[in-house]
């Protein structure tokens, strides 16, 4: 995964949930790894960054725990991904990319 050795990370934990974020601007590529532990919350929002305000991105899930999607990054930088995982101890890999300019 290219991405992890040349993009930026942010973190991001709370009680209920934990994520690590990589963007690479340059490729208008990133990850979202998404983790729930022993925890009643399943939908939580995570407020990206790095990403492009004004670019629309595809929003990929891997294990198909929520719909993919196609995302304003300003609605990403400001609402925030949402990502709904049911159960405990359970993950996610949330992939984005730029959409090319038409």
């Amino acid at each position: 995964m290219r991405i992890l050795s040349s993009g930026r990370r942010w973190p991001s934990a709370s009680v209920t949930t934990a994520s690590a974020q990589y963007y690479d601007p340059v490729a208008g590529k990133g990850v979202v790894f998404v983790f729930k532990p022993d925890s009643g919350e399943d939908t939580k929002k995570f407020k990206l960054r790095g990403v492009d305000p004004k670019a629309r991105y595809t929003v990929t899930f891997e294990d198909k725990s929520n719909p993919d999607a196609v995302m304003a990054g300003a609605a990403l930088l400001e609402d925030g991904l949402e990502t709904t995982l049911k159960g405990k101890f359970v993950s996610e890999l949330v992939f984005l990319q730029k959409e090319a300019v038409k």
